[in-house]
């Protein structure tokens, strides 16, 4: 019988990395499973039909034939359980001879030995990858922090699936500005990019699973991960001669190592056009508040725990030498926070009522000790932008509402 040797620990992490992104709700059973294929590199394939994963790791053996594995996540819990070096994997074996074909994949490892459902590899869907960059990028840690910091705006209102993802302009030769908006809330980050190849269009819009999907496992790793946009090549079937040509919709992609492991994520894009969001960020200050950061955060904080978890409408007004958070617990009553800060308005005046969880979810992603917050003549009214005067590369922008 053919079997392949690999390294248990990177098995079992191939297998993680790909299930993340394996739809285990999907009514769709072959997007439950990971397809295993041994050939050159062991590569596991996943899909939920928008996003993509391939995940390679070495091996000793000869290549055996391709199938795609049932309940791969319980198969990854099993392996981190063990205490051997290796897993080996062996050719299909049929255990229904003479019936209905039951092809069962023969694991094993140390004194553990299993026997797999699958499914034929060739029901797998396929992604044919980028094959034609137009951009094309490495990000390091400091990239890949700033990009993150936009993703709590992300909307995830289904009616306006445009909004569902982080928005790419190019502002200069080589700076690029990611964005994220609800409505209620923009976050912009601007990323320098100086040994970007090509150009990525205005107004790309990644969807935020993806986004979501490239943090959890790149946001930490050393190496610089590749960040690829572009097209696939199609075969010009007609005439076989003739080079291939792009086809498809544009897709993203993001490529690098992981521990023992190299993955590779690719997705659509979102179809949609996205807002022009240059339109709600002030141009025109007539105020400006000044505060720490920290204190800011400790005031929300400690009203968030009087309301249950939950701080809707914030209010803030001036008062000598600082600022009076308040909120309103529905059972409990009323709270308050001062918080010393640097304003030109009259004490007792109503300066502008945020939503509790917005201003949190602004405040942590900044990370200055100083936090600035520029209000036009109609301060009650009209957007605030918020960010840190000493950090130009990020600054939110939130909507004021009645409290």
């Amino acid at each position: 019988m053919q079997t392949i040797i690999a390294d248990r620990r990177a098995f079992a992490r191939a297998l993680d990395l790909a299930t993340s992104v394996a739809d285990r709700r999907s009514t769709i059973p072959i997007c439950q499973t990971v397809n295993i294929v041994a050939n050159g590199a062991l590569r596991f394939e996943a899909t939920d039909l928008d996003t993509f994963a391939t995940v390679e790791i070495g091996y000793i053996g000869e290549p055996i034939a391709p199938f795609a594995l049932k309940g791969p996540e319980k198969v990854g819990r099993a392996l981190r359980q063990l205490d051997s070096d290796t897993v080996s994997l062996s050719a299909l074996v049929d255990v229904a001879p003479g019936g209905r074909p039951d092809l069962r994949a023969p694991i094993a490892s140390g004194q553990f030995r299993s026997s797999m459902a699958t499914m034929p590899s060739d029901d797998f869907p396929t992604q044919a990858p980028i094959g034609h960059e137009e951009f094309a990028v490495d990000l390091g840690q400091a990239e890949l922090a700033l990009i993150a910091r936009v993703i709590p705006a992300i909307s995830t209102e289904e009616t306006r699936y445009y909004l569902n993802g982080i928005c790419v302009d190019r502002i200069d030769e080589w700076t690029y500005r990611f964005v994220a908006t609800d409505g209620h809330r923009l976050m912009i980050a601007d990323v320098p990019l100086p040994g970007a190849v090509g150009i990525i269009p205005d107004r790309t819009v990644i969807p935020r699973r993806f986004v979501n999907t490239v943090m959890r496992h790149f946001a930490r790793t050393k190496d610089a991960v590749r960040l690829t946009y572009g097209r696939r090549l199609l075969e010009n079937k007609p005439d076989k001669g003739l080079a291939p040509e792009l086809g498809g919709a544009p897709l993203v992609s993001v490529a690098g190592k992981v521990g023992p492991a190299r993955l590779a994520l690719t997705s659509k894009l979102i179809d949609g056009t996205y807002p022009e969001y240059t339109r709600v960020i002030p141009s025109t200050f007539a105020h400006t508040i000044r505060a720490s950061r920290s204190e800011l955060l400790r005031a929300i904080r400690g009203l968030v725990a009087l309301a249950d978890g939950k701080v809707r409408a914030l209010k803030i007004e001036a008062v000598d030498g600082g600022v009076r958070l308040s909120t309103r617990a529905i059972d409990l009553g009323d709270g308050s926070f001062v918080v010393p800060a640097e304003h030109g308005f009259k004490p007792e005046t109503m300066i502008v009522g945020f939503n509790g969880q917005y201003l949190l979810d602004c405040l942590t992603s900044l990370r200055g000790e100083e936090v600035q917050f520029d209000l036009d003549a109609s301060h009650e009214h009209a957007p605030a932008a918020i960010h840190d005067p000493a950090d130009t590369a990020f600054r939110c922008v939130l909507m004021p509402m009645r409290v």
